[in-house]
C-alpha cells in the first residue's frame, strides 16, 4: 500500500502543474454557477435555482464533459513519455502496483478539480437560495465522481491495449463518441425493426452495456421526485418492482464496469514488455 501511495502522490504532482486541469477547474466552476443562476431566468423567472434543480441542469453537462476529460488525462497519463514508462515498469515492483499507484494519482488529479467546483457552486447556491435539496446535490457529486472513475478505468485499459500514445488517444475519443452519442443512436434506431414488447426489452437490457446511461438514470432517480426519472428511470422502477432494488442493480452493474476492466488491465499488463 505505501508503494501505492508514493507513486500516487508522485503521480498527483505530476499533474498539479497540468495547466489543461487548472482551466477545467475555473471552466467547469464558471458553468456550475452559470446554469444555477441563469436556470431560472431563462424560464422567466429572477434569482437562482435551488440545488435539486441545479443538478437536473447539470445532468447533461457532467454526462458530456467529465467522460471526456477522464478518458482524455487517463489516456495521457497512463501512455506517458515511452521513457517514462519504461522506467515506472522496470522497477522491482509488482506491475498491478504500478498501475494502481497510477490510476490512484490521476483520479485524485481529477477528482479534486471536481469536487472544488461542486463545492464552490454549492456555496454559492446557499448563500443565493439555502439549503433546500442539498441532499440531491450531494448524491449527484457521488454520482459524477463514480463516472469520472468508471471512465479513467477504460482508460486504462484503452491505454494497455494501444501501447502508442497516438493510438490510445484515438480510440479514447471514439470511444467516447461511440458511448455517449452513437451508442444510443443505435440502439433506438434497431428498435425500429422490432415489436414493441421485444423493443422495450432490448432498450432495457442495453442501458446495462453503457455505463453513462446506468449512472444518467442513478442521477436522475437521485433527485427524488418521480417527474425526474424519466422514460428509462421509470422503466427500472416498474422492472424491478421497487426503487430501492431498482437502485442496487445499478450499483452492481457499475461495480462490473470497474472490476471487468481492472481484470483485463492486469491481463494484459503481464503480457507486455517494456
Amino acid at each position: 500500500m505505501k508503494r501505492i501511495l508514493r507513486i500516487a502522490q508522485q503521480e498527483i504532482s505530476v499533474q498539479a502543474r497540468n495547466r489543461w486541469l487548472h482551466i477545467f477547474t475555473l471552466v467547469f466552476s464558471l458553468l456550475l454557477i452559470g446554469i444555477a443562476y441563469f436556470g431560472l431566468r431563462a424560464m422567466g423567472y429572477t434569482g437562482t435555482q435551488d440545488f435539486t434543480r441545479t443538478s437536473a441542469s447539470l445532468l447533461n453537462l457532467v454526462i458530456y464533459i467529465v467522460p471526456l476529460l477522464a478518458l482524455v488525462l487517463g489516456t495521457l497519463g497512463f501512455s506517458g513519455d515511452e521513457g517514462t514508462q519504461e522506467l515506472l515498469y522496470s522497477l522491482p515492483l509488482p506491475r498491478r502496483t504500478v498501475f494502481w499507484g497510477k490510476f490512484c494519482g490521476l483520479y485524485a488529479a481529477l477528482a479534486l478539480p471536481m469536487l472544488s467546483a461542486f463545492l464552490l457552486t454549492g456555496l454559492f447556491i446557499s448563500i443565493q437560495a439555502g439549503s433546500q435539496g442539498i441532499g440531491q446535490y450531494l448524491g449527484f457529486m457521488g454520482v459524477s465522481l463514480i463516472l469520472a472513475l468508471v471512465f479513467l478505468n477504460l482508460s486504462g485499459l484503452v491505454s494497455v491495449l494501444f501501447p502508442k500514445k497516438l493510438g490510445a488517444f484515438a480510440v479514447s475519443l471514439f470511444l467516447w463518441l461511440f458511448l455517449v452519442v452513437l451508442y444510443d443512436l443505435g440502439v433506438i434506431g434497431t428498435t425500429l425493426f422490432l415489436p414493441e414488447y421485444v423493443g422495450e426489452r432490448f432498450v432495457f437490457g442495453a442501458v446495462f452495456f453503457n455505463p453513462i446511461d446506468l449512472l444518467r438514470i442513478a442521477g436522475l432517480m437521485l433527485l427524488g421526485g418521480k417527474e425526474f426519472f424519466g422514460q428509462a428511470g421509470a422503466t427500472f422502477v416498474h422492472y424491478w418492482g421497487e426503487e430501492v432494488i431498482a437502485v442496487g442493480v445499478m450499483g452492481l452493474s457499475v461495480l462490473l464496469w470497474l472490476f471487468i476492466p481492472q481484470l483485463a488491465i492486469l491481463k494484459r499488463l503481464n503480457r507486455l514488455d517494456f
